[in-house]
């Protein structure tokens, strides 16, 4: 299974506007619409990290197509994708960039979008990806000096291009280690077996981790039927599973009720 992490960096719209607080832009009044700054990405596990910017190509908007053609190249070899926040905000930027740069839609790969899972899951008193981080004694986001930083890169800045790139590539670190950290706890993370062709009379394998150390854990009781469950030894992991095998055939299910 390829899995490819990856974060993007985005320009603000630019606007003329009557105040600061409770604004109702209209279309008259967009000066400059928004655009992908950078972006960056990594397979998981290697250590090499891939990315691009728009400095590299005149620092001009209409070059954006030609910015994210390497990470469309990336997404069309992905059998997953992971970000944080990517299903709202990153897919949905580069799915536009692609679109006006006159690409088809990338190969379609699984999403396992972190940010959807830290809510799902738990009940941290933020969901920002440094404060998760920090909370999991992880890595955290580069310290930057803020909204200067966008600026200076719109406007052509090295040295805020430079730490706008190393922002980026570490946001690809940090999402990395908290997908390794949060994999047992994510539901639609897709089975590395299934990935892997398994063939009969392969031992058993984790789906998130893939490892064969796998014992069996009790019975997992659905509303009629009943399926044995595993649970993932390997150290770090401990995803919970089950069989598709029903352990009790027709005519034992035939004593049971259900309600109505």
């Amino acid at each position: 299974m390829k899995i490819l992490i990856y974060d993007i960096e985005t320009a603000p719209k630019l606007a003329n506007v009557w105040g600061l607080w409770q604004q109702n832009v209209g279309l008259p009044m967009l000066l400059e619409d928004g655009y992908i700054l950078s972006w960056a990405a990594k397979w998981h596990g290697d250590d090499n990290i891939i990315s691009d910017s728009l400095i590299e190509y005149d620092n001009k908007i209409e070059n954006q197509g030609d910015m994210v053609s390497g990470l469309y190249d990336l997404m069309e070899e992905a059998d997953v994708l992971v970000g944080y926040n990517s299903d709202k905000f990153d897919q949905k930027h580069m799915n536009t960039a692609f679109f006006m740069a006159g690409k088809s839609p990338p190969v379609p790969s699984k999403s396992v979008d972190l940010y959807k899972a830290v809510k799902a899951r738990f009940n941290f008193t933020s969901n920002k990806l440094d404060f998760i981080c920090g909370k999991l004694g992880l890595d955290q986001k580069t310290n930057h000096r803020g909204f200067a930083l966008w600026k200076g890169c719109m406007e052509g800045d090295m040295e805020c291009w430079a730490e706008m790139v190393e922002y980026n590539e570490n946001d690809v670190v940090i999402t990395e280690q908290l997908f390794d950290k949060m994999r047992p706890w994510i539901k639609n993370m897709p089975s590395i077996p299934m990935y892997d062709r398994p063939t009969e009379g392969d031992p058993l394998a984790c789906n998130n981790c893939g490892s064969t150390h796998v014992s069996k854990n009790g019975v997992e009781h659905l509303k009629l039927t009943s399926y044995q469950r595993y649970k993932c030894q390997e150290k770090g992991c401990g995803n919970n599973m089950r069989g598709r095998t029903l352990l009790y055939s027709k005519a034992d299910r035939s004593s049971l009720l259900t309600n109505i």
